[in-house]
């Protein structure tokens, strides 16, 4: 009597995917979430890289487009094993708004 079996996944939790995001040049393979806020995978990545507490960074495609931290990699069409690049937010003259002065948001 065969039995059939099920593909291997992970008791309870939702499903995870890795990205590759690149700092200063150095690349670095994280644990994503696709269904998450992209800020979870912002959080991980800033402490992979050692800048945790840095609050004026964000993640962006390839192509150069901003990805919103409020929604999730999924959600903005951003597939597993996406290469990511992790770069400071600039600063505005007369002090920070947190938002980019380039750089599409999506």
């Amino acid at each position: 009597m065969s039995t059939l079996q099920q593909p291997h996944s992970p008791p309870g939790g939702p499903k995870k995917s890795a990205v590759t995001v690149i700092y200063n040049g150095v690349s670095t393979e994280v644990d994503a979430q696709p269904q998450a806020a992209v800020q979870a995978l912002l959080n991980h990545a800033l402490h992979a890289f050692g800048l945790q507490g840095q609050p004026n960074f964000a993640l962006f495609t390839d192509a150069n487009v901003q990805l919103d931290p409020n929604r999730s990699l999924r959600d903005q069409g951003v597939p597993d094993g996406a290469t990511l690049i992790l770069r400071p937010l600039q600063v505005r003259a007369g002090g920070s708004t947190g938002r980019p002065t380039s750089g599409r948001l999506l």
